[in-house]
């Protein structure tokens, strides 16, 4: 997933709440969270609303480089923060 705005938050949300999906990463403008057992994307927006940000979470992995966490092997990528993140590589 990427970006935890409003479109994010509610996509992720109810997949996960809905249809039980496993979100393992989220991608945020100050670096990404990653938990291959799951993150609770309930947990962290009251985390983010409370801190101002997802550093410092302490149910995932802090990822610097969150672009990187885009690339990661999933079933199904998120973009719901900013457009033209995904690009052909030739």
């Amino acid at each position: 997933m990427q970006g935890l705005g409003n479109v994010g938050f509610h996509a992720a949300r109810l997949l996960q709440e809905e249809d039980e999906c496993l979100i393992t990463g989220l991608l945020e403008r100050d670096g990404a969270l990653v938990n291959p057992e799951g993150l609770d994307i309930e947990s962290i927006r009251n985390y983010i609303v409370e801190q101002g940000s997802i550093k410092g979470y302490p149910d995932a992995t802090f990822v610097t480089d969150g672009m990187s966490v885009l690339e990661m092997d999933c079933d199904i990528l998120i973009p719901a923060a900013m457009e033209a993140q995904i690009t052909l590589v030739e």
